[in-house]
């Protein structure tokens, strides 16, 4: 049974309010995300994570493989892990772009991974804290992430409404050229 610590479930709030900003940040540049969470420390039976985490899956289309997650550790900032289409291994790359860079950096650095992963980032990470040290600084730093009025706004909410701004944009863009194309045309 997962027991959340004192104070985790305000930690893992803000933790998807930063994943949501870079959800947002990927949408708006045309990149698929699935799905994204976060969390703060739990025990799960006589495992104990003391610190934050979060993660958002892509959708990897036109890299040559299946499935990409970005991964946020509250100690090492973010990792972009791969699946190879024709096996079960994974290629971890660590952004070494600081702990809490801003969402148009984050996206910025995975483009420049998915078109080049073994020039870019690194493969040990970087530490920028110490696990489970001074969380309510941490989540002071996340707060900016968080929108205005964000109580009563999940992250959830956020993915959804930018999600549909990404098809709107496709779809209308979908239909401005079909409009124009000269077989339209009388």
């Amino acid at each position: 049974m997962i027991v959340r610590v004192t104070g985790s479930e305000q930690l893992a709030l803000t933790v998807e309010h930063y994943m949501a900003a870079v959800s947002e940040e990927l949408l708006s540049r045309e990149i698929e995300v699935k799905a994204m969470r976060g969390c703060g420390p739990y025990h799960d039976g006589d495992y104990y994570f003391p610190d934050a985490e979060g993660e958002i899956s892509v959708v990897a289309a036109g890299t040559g493989r299946s499935s990409c997650t970005l991964y946020w550790s509250g100690t090492s900032g973010w990792c972009c892990e791969f699946e190879a289409d024709d096996s079960f291994n994974e290629e971890a790359r660590w952004m070494c772009t600081g702990l809490l860079p801003p969402p148009g950096e984050v996206a910025l650095s995975f483009d420049a991974l998915i078109n080049d992963s073994s020039g870019v980032g690194s493969e040990e990470a970087p530490t920028y804290r110490k696990a489970g040290g001074n969380l309510p600084e941490l989540m002071e730093l996340l707060k900016e992430y968080a929108p205005e009025g964000s109580d009563d706004l999940l992250p959830s909410q956020r993915l959804i409404a930018a999600r549909q701004d990404m098809y709107v944009r496709r779809i209308t863009d979908l239909l401005y050229r079909w409009d124009a194309s000269p077989s339209r045309r009388p």
